[in-house]
């Protein structure tokens, strides 16, 4: 008879380390794919982009984000990019999600 023992926690443990690893790139690469559509005034927008790290949320940290990304509170100028508006993270994903998804499988 033959037994087959395996340490679960080490593989976990890889693993976890993998999909962090993983998520920390992608977070990075949406952060840059994203800043050509972010409106942009005065830059305070686009300089308050917080990763938490390896969990897969981003957070525009200013107390004007929601509306700016949701259309409703769009007071800016599109010299920086004429790309920008509101939903600019569903215009990155529209361009950039089959490269976000190799870096997601290459990490």
């Amino acid at each position: 008879t033959s037994r087959l023992v395996m340490n679960d926690n080490k593989i976990r443990t890889k693993i976890n380390a993998r999909v962090k690893r993983a998520q920390l790139a992608l977070d990075a690469q949406i952060i840059t794919d994203s800043d050509p559509f972010v409106p942009y005034r005065t830059g305070r927008l686009l300089k308050s982009v917080l990763p938490f790290a390896g969990k897969g949320e981003l957070v525009y940290n200013t107390e004007y984000a929601k509306a700016m990304y949701y259309g409703t509170h769009l007071n800016f100028n599109k010299t920086r990019s004429a790309l920008a508006g509101s939903h600019w993270f569903e215009k990155a994903k529209t361009l950039h999600k089959r490269h976000w998804l190799t870096i997601a499988r290459n990490a």
